[in-house]
């Protein structure tokens, strides 16, 4: 993912400023476009992974005299027509936040539910389906250098009042069971808010795993001396500040070539 063609970027920079054995300031622009297909291929890869597990967890809660859970949620459509990134700024230190724009998610779970009627429990129970249309996945990172002078995306300080954000357009459950019409009437309302709770929870969780476990460790594998096989020639640089103009990311470095 980012780290191929990242390395690449700095390798060509980096000679195409190095006008003898040796060079400094160098600058290397990183646009918006560089980093969308890593968007693409996130948002591929949490789709998959969120179909393929088959028990989200479950939700309980109680209104009143009503209690209820929601249980076996399963996640069993997602796609996006879209994925892009946006970049920003945050205390001097430069931002992306990776947006999947329109999704569309559907959901299986059963459910349980008891009234506390004084003399009695009532208790039903059942299936429904979950249908979220227009959802809107924003996850926004920091981009760094670290004190070993890598790359690094921040996931969980990215310097925004929110790190990772669901928005959906529409939602519709759909309940099967005992007293259905009752159950709607009266608390339906609180299972849309418990289904995109755990969507998101889900889903901002896996976002969290992916940058943590694969884009980061591609990122810390660029080196920071590399030899050019079709040249003899060793290439050294170190990151010395990254910064945010416009639809670019701007990396400073010095280093040259020998």
């Amino acid at each position: 993912m980012v780290a191929l063609w990242l390395k690449s970027v700095l390798m060509v920079g980096t000679v195409l400023a190095a006008s003898s054995q040796t060079a400094s300031g160098i600058v290397t622009v990183l646009s918006e476009s560089l980093f969308e297909r890593d968007a693409r291929e996130m948002f591929s890869d949490l789709e998959k992974e969120l179909v393929a597990k088959t028990d989200h967890g479950t939700v309980k809660g109680k209104n009143g005299r009503f209690s209820w859970k929601l249980y076996r949620i399963n996640i069993y459509h997602f796609s996006g027509p879209s994925a892009n990134v946006e970049m920003g700024t945050s205390a001097n230190d430069p931002t992306m936040s990776y947006e999947l724009e329109g999704a569309t998610i559907k959901a299986a779970f059963q459910w349980e539910g008891s009234y506390d009627a004084w003399f009695t429990d009532v208790k039903v129970d059942g299936s429904a389906d979950a249908r979220l249309y227009g959802v809107d996945l924003t996850k926004s990172v920091k981009l760094r250098v670290t004190k070993d002078d890598h790359l690094e995306l921040d996931s969980t300080n990215c310097g925004l009042s929110n790190c990772c954000d669901l928005q959906i357009d529409d939602m519709s459950i759909s309940l099967r069971g005992g007293a259905v019409a009752w159950v709607m009437d009266k608390v339906i309302r609180l299972f849309y808010g418990a289904i995109a709770d755990i969507i998101k929870y889900e889903a901002c969780e896996k976002l969290n795993k992916l940058i943590h476990d694969e884009m980061n460790p591609q990122l810390a594998s660029i080196p920071l001396r590399s030899t050019l096989l079709s040249e003899g020639l060793n290439l050294h640089y170190n990151l010395t500040d990254i910064s945010h103009s416009g639809d670019c990311i701007v990396i400073g470095m010095d280093g040259g070539v020998t």
